[in-house]
């Protein structure tokens, strides 16, 4: 563990941790010697520590700083000259590193682990060995949002609830925007005494500091609030607000933003939960009828455009935030057959030099289901294409948007089998036939990796067999 007046030590943050979950470590060099030296810094671009782990299977480990990198698919981090510094004696330089990134989704067992530190070209300095043990995951309930404006460098968050001989516990989980089985991180936020309706907030800039999660409970606004990756509060708010509106959002400064159906009075709300101060409620707008089907995204701004559909017509409603609010509303369609679906979409249009909220609307008429384009702001009616059903008799699951707003649909048969229909190639069965929706597969959700990505394309994500986060690459997209 010595040698050249260097030590090199590793730990672990708990000893026991659910499949899929981030193990964090902490390495570090300590200087035990009586001489300033220099070293190498502990940097991914410098890439000097190489990890190894071996299970009670036998199986066998390694990875380094660069692993996540090079499952990407984007090859080494370039070198642009190594950085070094310098240790005083007693002095000592540390790291944490989610073993996540380094080894991957790691298997069910009991781990030994330690790293190696380069010292030259043919020395290497060894750490002491941690251990820990990783259990089953039994996800069993799962939400993902992709919001367009923001995900093209970002990754997809997903927030899931494990059930554990712990009890119920709440992760956010990160997945690369350019692959998305390769997770970024997978943080333990909260444990909660049941399992409930919860959602997680959209960062107005990924990274910032404050974010939050949230539930309500018997007219009680629970509000989790994560400043800078660790739980600080659990604010408890007494109001009759009725349900969330997916998805919510966090803005810059922290303030928790969202909108919310009060179904008795037919009353949209929006809600403002500052990180410190009273709430805000405003009373939007009152509907004339039963909320149908909905859709809410929110502009660089961080204010709410929501549609929404009552007996057949379809309606927007945007509001900006200033200390005040102002709203705007209009009827955006009449349609003659059931509303399936509403998709809204914030992405940047390259041919207009800046971003269209886009709404993608889908009926079924007879044996065929219609999707509509519409341009939000304008009301123009951009594209529409139609979806034979036939005979399979398929109900719609999800509807996903790319980049150029072309849409893409997961339906399901009868039999519980899920369906890809792309908007310009043929309906695929993308389920194996011993995979049932539900029974071993719950939670299926399409996703769009980024534009910029290699790999950009659609893929879908489902939980296998009550413990499996499950990939498959549905089609390749070409920018």
């Amino acid at each position: 563990m010595s040698n050249h007046s260097l030590s090199l030590l590793l730990s672990v943050s708990r000893n026991l941790f659910a499949r899929f979950e981030s193990i964090l470590v902490y390495v570090s060099l300590v200087n035990e010697g009586l001489k300033p030296i220099n070293i190498e810094d502990l940097t991914p671009t410098n890439d000097p520590l190489f990890f190894r782990a071996v299970n009670s299977s036998g199986g066998r480990f390694k990875g380094s700083l660069q692993s996540f990198w090079m499952r990407e698919g984007v090859g080494e981090i370039p070198l642009k000259g190594k950085s070094m510094i310098t240790l005083n004696p007693r002095e000592a330089r540390g790291i944490y590193v989610d073993l996540i990134g380094v080894f991957g989704v790691l298997p069910e067992g009991d781990y030994k682990v330690y790293v190696y530190y380069r010292l030259g070209q043919l020395s290497f300095l060894k750490s002491n060995t941690i251990g820990f043990k990783i259990v089953k995951a039994k996800p069993i309930y799962s939400k993902t949002f992709q919001d367009y404006a923001r995900n093209n460098t970002i990754p997809t968050r997903t927030l899931w609830v494990n059930e554990g001989d712990d009890g119920f516990y709440v992760f956010l989980m990160d997945c690369s925007c350019n692959q998305p089985s390769n997770i970024v991180s997978n943080r333990r936020i909260v444990g909660i005494n049941s399992l409930r309706d919860i959602t997680y907030s959209i960062q107005s800039t990924y990274g910032q500091s404050v974010e939050h999660i949230l539930w309500i409970d018997n007219d009680t606004l629970y509000v989790v609030e994560i400043v800078d990756g660790d739980l600080k509060n659990i604010r408890r708010i007494k109001t009759s607000i009725g349900y969330v509106l997916n998805p919510t959002l966090t803005a810059g400064n922290g303030e928790l933003r969202f909108l919310t159906f009060l179904e008795g009075e037919a009353l949209i709300k929006l809600l403002r939960v500052p990180i410190k101060g009273e709430v805000m409620v405003d009373d939007v707008t009152r509907l004339r009828g039963v909320l149908d089907k909905y859709s809410v995204v929110f502009d660089l701004d961080s204010n709410p455009y929501l549609v929404y559909s009552i007996d057949r017509k379809i309606y927007y409603l945007k509001i900006n935030i200033y200390d005040h609010i102002e709203k705007t509303s209009g009827l955006l369609a009449e349609v003659e057959d059931p509303v399936l679906s509403l998709h809204l979409s914030n992405a940047w249009r390259y041919d207009e030099g800046s971003y269209r909220i886009s709404l993608n609307y889908v009926v079924q008429k007879n044996d065929k289901l219609y999707s509509h384009l519409i341009d939000v702001d304008s009301g123009k009616h951009i594209s529409h294409l139609y979806i034979p059903i036939e005979d399979l008799k398929l109900k719609l699951i999800q509807v996903i948007l790319d980049y150029a707003y072309n849409p893409y649909f997961l339906l399901q048969d009868s039999s519980g089998a899920l369906w890809f229909k792309p908007c310009d190639d043929e309906l695929i069965k993308v389920t194996r036939e011993d995979e049932r929706c539900p029974g071993n597969i719950s939670y299926p959700v399409m996703l769009i990796s980024s534009k910029y990505s290699r790999k950009y394309g659609v893929y879908l994500r489902y939980i296998k067999n009550k413990s499996i986060f499950t990939y498959k690459k549905l089609k390749k997209l070409l920018d």
